[in-house]
């Protein structure tokens, strides 16, 4: 593996780490809102554009090469 492709690796480990961590913001202040008003609707939208944006992040993460051996030790 190439010093890039490992520098690549490590930003997309923090930029997900923080993806994460503001998902989880997203759904405490989604589910803070009134249920069927305006507010709940826009969050309930943007939690999800960040949710499928967040699975294409860990899609490029795991195709890296180190990835693999990463998947293993999660496992």
């Amino acid at each position: 593996m190439s010093v890039s492709e490992e520098m690549m690796g490590e930003q997309l480990d923090r930029i997900i780490a923080r993806t994460e961590l503001r998902v989880e913001q997203w759904n405490i202040h989604a589910s803070a809102l009134a249920p069927y008003g305006d507010q709940a609707k826009r969050a309930r939208s943007e939690l999800a554009a960040v949710l499928i944006g967040l699975a294409k992040l860990k899609t490029c993460r795991n195709n890296l090469p180190d990835s693999r051996s990463r998947r293993r030790a999660d496992s």
